[in-house]
């Protein structure tokens, strides 16, 4: 009697090496997952004062707009005048380059040359509005991007290719220049403050029944309990508002070079005395080092100061109160 051979199946190794095959890709493509999340959370060590000098070795636009945004309305309004008036002539020069009107155009190239000359339209009857007297608001968006507000009109300074947009930005720069004196700014976050700090007033504010205050320019005030030791208290007082300005100049340096601000993760951490603090501004533990001796002792004086942040970086005119308790005042002087 024979023995029947069994018959083997010869789509089994075949099956085998697929699933295992499909089986490892699964594990790899988690395991890539896992890395690449751990990779974007994890915390990122920054130091403001380096970027600050790689953004002012590329281009000065940033120097331009910070110094026209503290200079009078005729300035402010010249240099409106000049950018949008540039923004024409780069898209006029768009459109010509682009030859859309040339036979076998199709119909989104018409499309895009019809909305683009609405759109220079609009910027010619910007620019024609613009006088001495209008008013003019410069903001920086979190990415650098510059905004205009032209007596109620925005316009962004963007070239029609964001590949064109550094040669665009230089531009405007250099025929600002040629108008009126652009001086360098400081090349790290505390000359930067510092500049700032220098620009401003300050005065003293007595009323009778109230206690004293301590006023800059810049909406930034200190108020105290009572009259004594004046000095002292000034003194304080010029000390906190500077670190707060200084904290605003490294969190627009880090939002420049496309950083994002968590401000509700923002902390100030010391490392004892002399050291620079851990300011922290991520979720994720982020954070930079800024020398702020005095300002990391007061955490309400920081925490309440965030809104006067914001409102800056964006342009918007604001006041802070810090009230200063006695202790605060000896141990900050």
């Amino acid at each position: 009697m024979k023995r029947r051979r069994k018959r083997s199946n010869p789509a089994l190794p075949t099956r085998i090496y697929q699933y295992t095959r499909a089986l490892l890709c699964a594990y790899v493509a988690i395991f890539l997952a896992i890395t690449s999340a751990t990779i974007s959370a994890s915390p990122d060590q920054t130091d403001a004062n380096d970027m600050t000098q790689q953004r002012i070795q590329i281009t000065r636009f940033d120097d331009v707009v910070a110094h026209i945004s503290n200079a009078d309305a005729i300035d402010q309004a010249r240099f409106a005048k000049i950018a949008i008036a540039l923004m024409i002539a780069t898209y006029e020069t768009e459109l010509e380059n682009a030859a859309v009107d040339a036979p076998g155009a199709s119909e989104n190239e018409q499309r895009w040359r019809a909305g683009t000359r609405l759109y220079i339209d609009r910027l010619e009857r910007i620019a024609a509005s613009i006088h001495a007297a209008s008013m003019v608001r410069i903001i920086q968006e979190v990415h650098g991007a510059i905004r205009l507000i032209i007596d109620g009109e925005q316009v962004m300074l963007s070239a029609p290719r964001p590949s064109n947009q550094s040669s665009f930005e230089q531009s405007i720069a250099e025929n600002v220049c040629r108008m009126a004196f652009c001086p360098r700014r400081g090349t790290t976050v505390e000359e930067r403050a510092a500049e700032r700090s220098a620009a401003l007033t300050s005065s003293w504010v007595f009323a009778q029944k109230s206690p004293p205050r301590y006023l800059s320019s810049d909406g930034l005030q200190c108020l105290f309990e009572d009259n004594r030791h004046l000095i002292l208290k000034k003194n304080a007082c010029v000390n906190l508002v500077y670190e707060i300005r200084l904290l605003k100049e490294a969190i627009a340096t880090l939002r420049v070079n496309g950083k994002i601000i968590d401000w509700q993760h923002l902390h100030i951490d010391t490392n004892g005395p002399g050291n620079p603090a851990k300011v922290t501004y991520r979720s994720n533990g982020s954070f930079i080092r800024l020398h702020l001796p005095h300002l990391r002792r007061a955490k309400a004086v920081w925490r309440d100061a965030i809104p006067w942040i914001k409102a800056t970086l964006q342009g918007r005119n604001s006041s802070y109160v810090i009230k200063l308790p006695a202790q605060l005042v000896y141990l900050a002087s």
